[in-house]
């Protein structure tokens, strides 16, 4: 994947691929540390991406579990993946994160697309949220 730096003279294609930290001692691989997709998504009613980076689409697959397809794949199954749910104290919401829920069948198991879930803590049950955030982390095929 390249990046692109703005210069004066226009854009510089891969340009940029580390930077050193404030104090020097450190670099950081650019490329390894951005997110490669995220959708911030309505999970209520006809469900609505608000804003995505990556999806082409979300599809609601039951009350609380909806799944996200990658515009462009991930380079395998072993990418990662955080979740968050808004509205009530009550909810959480994980993205591919293993056995859990009610139904427990919520493992990465696709390069190009990935389940996301929506529960409520108190008694572990899917719940359908007004506001769900998943950011996912790692390579691109």
């Amino acid at each position: 994947m390249a990046l692109t730096q703005v210069t004066g003279d226009g854009l510089n294609v891969g340009a940029i691929s580390s930077v050193n930290s404030e104090g020097g001692g450190t670099t950081t691989s650019v490329v390894q540390g951005l997110a490669k997709a995220w959708i911030n998504l309505n999970g209520t009613d006809t469900i609505a991406t608000r804003d995505s980076l990556n999806i082409s689409g979300a599809t609601d697959s039951g009350t609380g579990v909806y799944s996200a397809s990658f515009s462009a794949s991930m380079g395998s199954i072993n990418y990662t993946a955080v979740g968050a749910a808004g509205g009530n104290n009550d909810y959480f919401a994980f993205s591919g994160s293993g056995t859990g829920g009610a139904r427990g069948d919520y493992m990465i198991t696709s390069a190009s697309s990935i389940p996301i879930v929506s529960s409520r803590i108190s008694d572990n049950v899917e719940v359908d949220n007004a506001t769900i955030f998943t950011q996912i982390d790692g390579d691109l095929a």
